[in-house]
């Protein structure tokens, strides 16, 4: 079974949010804008900096523990990039 890490490692490079296409009618050029897990990070980090920080003194006390000493936006920024790629990992489960 593979880990999160390396099922949203298999889906990052692959997956674009919002890929384009610029043209002048001549020439072509291909935008690839924000990779999924840029987005779904950005939006976590969103929701996470919404809460006030007592919020994070409850149940997780212990995770933020463990980020001690490091500043506040550091941390905010790996919880981010753990959620995304737990969604990318959830989304790239087969589905029945």
């Amino acid at each position: 079974m593979q880990t999160i890490a390396e099922m949203a490692e298999k889906e990052r490079d692959k997956a674009f949010a919002f890929p384009f296409m610029l043209s002048d009618g001549e020439h072509f050029m291909a935008c690839t804008g924000l990779t999924k897990r840029e987005l779904f990070a950005a939006m976590a980090m969103q929701g996470l900096l919404m809460a006030p920080l007592s919020d994070w003194a409850g149940d997780s006390s212990s995770e933020i523990a463990k980020y001690k000493g490091i500043p506040a936006s550091q941390f905010f920024a790996i919880q981010s990039v753990g959620y995304a790629d737990a969604l990318l990992a959830e989304l790239a489960k087969e589905q029945p």
